[in-house]
């Protein structure tokens, strides 16, 4: 049997960054999974308090954005990411 595949995240409490292309989503959960299903999705902006504002962030605009400190906000920046099933 292989091993399973799980996707992980660095969690980032109080911050997020500048220039993220906002998503209409109404969970944390749902914010991740949508930025999962986008193969250039690197990180996701989501509100602590709801509802729960979504903002989507590529591999390349992310390097380039300045991070900025929210108490209402946690970042996830995406460690490893599986494969999509078939």
């Amino acid at each position: 049997m292989s091993p399973v595949c799980e996707n992980e995240w660095e969690v980032v409490s109080g911050m997020g960054s500048l220039g993220g292309e906002f998503q209409s989503t109404s969970s944390v959960e749902e914010c991740l999974n949508l930025c999962l299903a986008h193969i250039q999705c690197a990180a996701a902006d989501v509100s602590t308090v709801p509802p729960a504002l979504c903002f989507l962030h590529s591999n390349s605009s992310l390097s380039q954005q300045a991070y900025y400190n929210n108490s209402i906000m946690t970042q996830y920046r995406i460690l490893n990411r599986c494969p999509a099933s078939k």
